[in-house]
């Protein structure tokens, strides 16, 4: 009987690499299908990895693609007897792969690279493990950077003629004006929703703040009416999950959650809670609590979700409190949320949904006299504002004011203003909510209803 280490150690497809080539050296127009989708360290035979690497030389040059060229370059570069000479080349030729078969041989000889680069972080692993002084939180930390960095797709996005485009085009077109839905996910807010149609698939969306203007209430008012319909992710990196679930049991019930810490709860305040906690229990809503995470452990998180719940939206309250790597001095915060910024747009993309990352202002604003925030508030804002593709601000005059300037109406119902910084397919502009503190619940300023 084969062990499991004599069966699983070669992880490799050594004759498909053999007809890929041989198709390649014998239709040299076809290398140009490969960029992208390949590399020639994926190639697990090192003959095969200097012939592809060799073709890809001659692909990018100006140098006309045939069996003497390559064998010019092979010598040019002393490699030309290790790979075996002509007569090596020759017998590839004769092994050719038919031209319908590259692109699943190609996920082949990838899939296998993949496998080869599991195994040796796995390898590795168990190298670390004998160490003296092992740090657990290090280990786990690499451990799962190097996993998900080794089985990445390596498959690029094809390019499309301009006609397969505008006809997907012009239908996505004629299907949002047969249908009243929006293009993306809905918040209930009208003037929003007109504004934005919606969260779109793939975008990163900052929301950002100063302290005690709303922002977690925002966003949970966000992803308690998308769970209704979509399933929602949401990491809270600051606050526990079950104080969270008492903010939202409040905005979706009217009872004033300040009641839930005290003996304050009348029969009435029970009745909303009961019919509250049914609706909440039917939303698709999963909050994920766990402190202090790294960009490399959220997005494995997301990413795990994913696979067994398709998700639709991700929240993140907040983006500063994502940890840099482990081992990080954090001397160069700046640079680790550039890093964190561009990975959660990564994370956007891949799951090709909508994530929105809510974010802390600088305390500059406090130190002028127009409060209003704008976009070198954000803190750390650099790569920030280059990734998001919506940029939104929570402003609102009432807490700025003392006391006797404002009327009981505008503390009960506060007007906040929803002010679009940026909008990159779309507009921008200043959208007024009414927002009542007591319950943690935005809406329609017009209507006075969500």
């Amino acid at each position: 009987m084969l062990r499991w280490s004599t069966m699983a150690k070669e992880h490799s497809a050594i004759e498909i690499e053999k007809a890929v080539l041989g198709l390649l050296l014998s239709n040299h127009h076809l290398i140009g299908n490969t960029v992208g989708y390949i590399n020639a360290e994926e190639f697990y035979d090192k003959r095969h990895r200097i012939i592809f690497e060799t073709l890809e030389e001659l692909a990018a040059s100006d140098i006309a693609i045939e069996i003497a060229a390559i064998i010019n370059r092979l010598k040019e570069k002393g490699q030309f007897v290790e790979i075996g000479a002509e007569a090596y080349l020759g017998t590839l030729i004769g092994q050719a792969a038919l031209e319908s078969n590259l692109t699943k041989f190609i996920k082949v000889i990838s899939e296998k690279a993949h496998l080869r680069k599991v195994k040796a972080v796995v390898s590795q692993l168990g190298k670390d493990l004998e160490k003296e002084d092992v740090d657990a939180n290090e280990l786990i930390e690499k451990v799962e950077t190097d996993i998900l960095a080794s089985t990445r797709d390596t498959a690029m996005g094809e390019f499309e003629d301009a006609a397969t485009i505008i006809k997907k085009t012009i239908k996505n077109i004629e299907m949002r004006q047969s249908s009243t839905d929006l293009a993306g996910i809905p918040t209930n807010w009208t003037d929003f929703d007109g504004m934005t149609s919606g969260f779109q698939k793939g975008d990163l969306v900052i929301l950002a703040a100063r302290p005690s203007m709303g922002k977690t209430a925002f966003a949970l008012n966000i992803a308690a009416t998308a769970a209704k319909d979509h399933s929602v992710a949401f990491f809270s990196l600051e606050m526990p999950k079950e104080h969270l679930m008492a903010r939202v049991l409040s905005s979706v019930s009217y009872v004033d959650g300040y009641k839930f810490k005290k003996n304050a709860m009348t029969k009435l305040d029970w009745e909303k809670l009961n019919l509250a906690e049914e609706k909440i229990a039917n939303m698709k809503l999963f909050i994920d609590d766990t402190p202090g995470l790294t960009l490399a452990e959220l997005m494995w998180k997301a990413k795990k979700h994913h696979k067994n719940h398709p998700i639709d939206m991700i929240v993140i309250d907040y983006m500063q409190l994502i940890a840099g790597p482990k081992g990080s001095s954090g001397d160069n915060r700046q640079a680790e949320v550039s890093a964190i910024s561009r990975g959660l747009k990564q994370l956007a993309r891949e799951l090709n949904v909508p994530l929105i990352a809510l974010s802390q202002l600088s305390r500059r604003v406090e130190q002028r006299e127009d409060k209003r925030p704008m976009m070198s508030d954000i803190r750390e804002s650099g790569a920030i504002e280059q990734d998001a593709d919506l940029i939104m601000f929570l402003y609102r005059e009432a807490y700025y004011k003392k006391a006797e300037e404002t009327s009981e109406e505008d503390l009960r119902h506060q007007t906040t203003k929803v002010i679009i910084a940026k909008h990159r397919n779309g507009a921008i502009g200043d959208i007024d909510l009414a927002f009542d503190p007591s319950i943690g619940l935005f809406t329609n300023k017009t209507k006075g209803e969500n």
